[in-house]
């Protein structure tokens, strides 16, 4: 899709600009979810490359992978006051610009 966004400056020609837009739309064929324990959130948010990196031998041809978001998991007997989070990723097909199925991956 296309995209066109014009300012309006009063009594002066707008300046207009193009755009080329992809919209995703996520749902839960979609998402995979890593759980972690023992680790500070920030860490996660450090880590997101590393983390992808190691994800993406297990996508095949959905190579670039994105972390949609992390929610802390509220469990009632955490161990050793040790937090959890979820976190949700998903992957692209880079050659197809299509969101891969939890199916296709190996």
């Amino acid at each position: 899709m296309q995209v066109r966004a014009c300012d309006a400056r009063p009594n002066v020609e707008p300046l207009c600009s193009n755009a080329d837009v992809i919209i995703f739309d996520v749902r839960d064929v979609h998402r995979f979810v890593m759980r972690t324990s023992g680790v500070q959130l920030a860490q996660i948010y450090d880590h997101e490359k590393d983390i992808a990196r190691v994800l993406r031998q297990y996508t095949g041809p959905c190579s670039v992978i994105v972390m949609e978001r992390v929610v802390e998991v509220n469990e009632k007997a955490k161990k050793n006051d040790q937090r959890s989070y979820d976190v949700y990723w998903y992957a692209i097909n880079p050659t197809t610009q299509r969101i891969c199925r939890k199916l296709e991956f190996r």
